[in-house]
Parts: C-alpha cells; structure tokens; sequence
C-alpha cells in the first residue's frame, strides 16, 4: 500500500503501510546500490519525523474544508492522487488524496510534534459531520467483509490470478514477476488455490491458519483444500467470517468445509 508524491523538481515522498517501512526502505537501498548504482539517488527514511492520519468518507472533504478551508480541498486544488502542502495556525500539513476504502478520502501528514493538535482539530471539524475516529481493526473488518486481499493472502505463495487480480497485470509489456509466472505451476494452468469467502455455521471464530478439508474425521492424512488467511467478527453479516484460499474453488461454493487448527482444537 504505497504510493509516491513528487514534491519538488528532484524530490519525492514515498508512502508505505507502517508495517512494511523497513521491508520497502530495505528493497530501494538494494536497488540503488546494486541494480542502478550509476543513478544519483539519496534515500532518507522520515517515518520517525511525521504523523499521519487518513480522513476517509462521503464527507471526509467537508470535513477537511473546515480545517483548511473550502479551496484547499477541491477536485482543481487537490485531485484524485493529488499532493500539496498546506499551512494551519503555523502547522504544516502535507495532503494526499488517495483512498484505500474505495471512497473518496485524504491522507494528513504532518511533522510529528503537530500530530496530535492536528488529529484534536480534524475530530472536532468532523463532529458535525457524525465523524467516527477508527482504528487498523474496524479497517481488517471492513476489507474482509469486501473481499479486499492484504498481507494475509499476498503472502508470497500467491498469484494475481489466485486472487482474481489478474487483470492488474500488462498484457502486452514487461513488469516484475512476469518471467516467473511463465514458469510450470505458476501459468495458472495447473489447479490452484483461489480467494474464497467464509461463515461460520456454528457460531465459533474462523481460525486464523487453520486448514480447510471436507471432513476432519477422514483417515490421515487428511487431504488439505486450502487454508485460513484471515478472520473476524462481522457485524454487517452477523457472524464470524474469512478469507481463505480453496482448491477447485468452483466445486465447492456455497458448499460446508472444516477450519481445522490443532491450535485450538477447532
């Protein structure tokens, strides 16, 4: 979950989901010491020096238009993956308008001693607007209700197509991993475990890694389908949900598996 602003001629700012800073800082450096060494190119981790917070909505704009002002935020100041720096009572905000809920919303980076003034002031702009503050969990929760992949199922055993992304792939032009898909057992020719969807039946969690088979009590070894990628409680459906990766994915829809996890004996 990364994106990349151009903030001046030869200046760049490079977003990353927290928890994969280091990795991505790591995988530049190996670039531009190795692969394209001859580039002038100097990379500097800021993830210590600044705050950032997502106002995500139908009325995340109002919201923020009470912050900034009403021109700050419009489609000509800041459009769609646009980028600019504002000022608020001496506090410097950097806005990006991305959206990874699929609705219109904005990112607020700012040096990290204005953090926490900024997210008091983004709160009480947003009250009249029925604001809720939310957190990574209600996040998990929303992006598995939709089918939304992330780091449980892109978990480097997986492919585009496993996933039903493989339209995010270039048809006909060169990328990373191409070559590597044209290997036997990754062309998507052989039988793969796809995205399923899950529900409880029984009112028990969906164990997270558990394995899914058609009958745990079959004779070991007991053929493994696929596996558990992530689970939560779902308030819209009204159970316990997943996401998991499923062999013959077609055959079995709407059909009953077991979560099987010795873990905890479900």
């Amino acid at each position: 979950d990364g994106t990349v602003s151009r903030i001046a001629e030869n200046e760049w700012y490079v977003t990353t989901s927290t928890g994969k800073a280091v990795a991505v800082m790591t995988h530049l450096e190996f670039y531009a010491q190795t692969v394209w060494p001859e580039l002038h190119v100097h990379l500097t981790s800021v993830s210590d020096q600044f705050a950032a917070m997502a106002v995500a909505g139908p009325k995340s704009r109002d919201v923020l238009a009470g912050l900034f002002g009403e021109t700050a935020v419009t489609d000509t100041a800041l459009p769609f993956m646009g980028c600019r720096d504002v000022v608020v009572d001496g506090m410097p905000v950097r806005l990006i308008r991305m959206t990874f809920s699929g609705e219109r919303a904005f990112e607020l980076h700012t040096p990290s001693g204005f953090g926490q003034a900024i997210w008091d002031r983004a709160v009480d702009c947003g009250r009249r607007h029925g604001l809720t503050v939310y957190g990574t969990e209600a996040m998990s929760t929303l992006r598995i209700e939709k089918g939304h992949v992330a780091g449980n199922e892109l978990d480097g055993r997986t492919l585009t197509s496993d996933l039903g992304l493989e339209r995010m792939q270039k048809p006909d032009d060169d990328f990373v991993g191409r070559r590597a898909l044209q290997r036997p057992a990754l062309d998507g020719t052989d039988a793969r475990k796809t995205l399923v969807g899950l529900k409880s039946l029984d009112g028990n969690p969906v164990p997270r890694g558990a394995q899914l088979v058609a009958d745990p009590n079959a004779a070991k070894p007991v053929p493994m389908l696929g596996h558990v990628a992530s689970q939560c409680y779902s308030p819209h459906v009204g159970a316990h949900i997943g996401l998991g990766l499923l062999i013959a994915r077609a055959e079995w829809m709407g059909r009953r598996v077991f979560a099987v996890c010795e873990l905890t004996s479900k």
